[in-house]
């Protein structure tokens, strides 16, 4: 069906991995990052049974038809239009605009870390909570906020580990946007400590734009907004790894914090201007 649009110059936006993945995520089993189809590791590394094998043919016709279309794609970050490229389509990077201000620095509420989104196994969040009992250990301060919807199939689990938890933790359920604009200018650290490949979440955007220190997993377009490795924890290393991040950021001077948070800021003023945004599509649609 694509070769219908062949004779015509299409620009079509990205936003996940299920471009070069099967299952999307561009992680395999072992929750190790995956550079996707083209590899042809699926079936090792997958361990897909004979239900998939359609699913993957019809994944790998879908692939080769999206190549042989020519479509000029555009990722927002530079880790998806790398992955899309390993797999033969033609990316152009253009980071997702934000079109709220950038505020100025507010008092913060000490070590208080927060967590924003989907509560999911696949988002970080076991892994979050089996590593807070050594960061509320090693800081006599650390509280932990989430806030979100719970993922089908993880109520029963994510209730057990709350209750594990004490009262360091607290979860606030799915919040409004003010609510969520008040707890990125209380928190000391937001925390992103996705499994699965995250392309460019606006989460990070959000609590930068409010001058919110932002932990990170190293992989999908994660680090590229974040930037300073002191803020990236290798998520393969499990829960001591994003312990260990936690309260090493926790550390940080003063001065070493704002850094941080305004070259953050900084850098959103350049790469997220919505005008910038702009430009670089009409650049993109004037070169398909």
């Amino acid at each position: 069906m694509l070769s219908a649009i062949s004779p015509f110059h299409v620009v079509q936006t990205v936003h996940d991995y299920s471009f070069i993945c099967p299952k999307g995520t561009a992680v395999d089993d072992d929750e190790a990052a995956c550079s996707g189809f083209k590899t042809q590791s699926c079936w090792r590394r997958c361990r897909l049974g004979a239900r998939s094998l359609l699913k993957r043919a019809s994944f790998g016709q879908m692939l080769a038809d999206r190549i042989e279309a020519g479509i000029r794609y555009v990722a927002p970050s530079q880790d998806l239009a790398d992955r899309l490229g390993a797999c033969d389509l033609k990316a152009t990077v253009i980071h997702n605009p934000y079109v709220g201000a950038i505020s100025e620095f507010t008092p913060r509420r000490s070590q208080q870390f927060l967590y924003v989104g989907l509560i999911s196994p696949r988002k970080g969040v076991r892994l979050l909570l089996e590593a807070w009992s050594d960061v509320a250990a090693s800081l006599d301060d650390a509280r932990l906020v989430l806030a979100g919807s719970v993922e089908q199939g993880f109520e029963t689990e994510f209730r057990s580990l709350l209750a594990n938890m004490g009262s360091s933790v607290s979860y606030l359920g799915q919040v409004g946007r003010s609510e969520v604009t008040r707890l990125y200018r209380e928190a000391f650290c937001l925390v992103v400590p996705s499994i699965w490949l995250e392309n460019y979440p606006t989460t990070v955007l959000e609590a930068q734009a409010q001058r919110t220190l932002v932990v990170g997993a190293d992989r999908g377009g994660i680090p590229e907004m974040i930037g300073d490795s002191r803020c990236l924890v290798d998520v393969m290393g499990g829960p001591d790894a994003l312990a260990a991040t936690l309260i090493r950021v926790a550390r940080l001077t003063v001065d070493e914090y704002h850094a941080i948070v305004d070259e953050s800021a900084a850098r959103m003023a350049r790469e997220n201007a919505p005008d910038r945004y702009v430009n670089r599509l009409e650049k993109v649609f004037a070169t398909a």
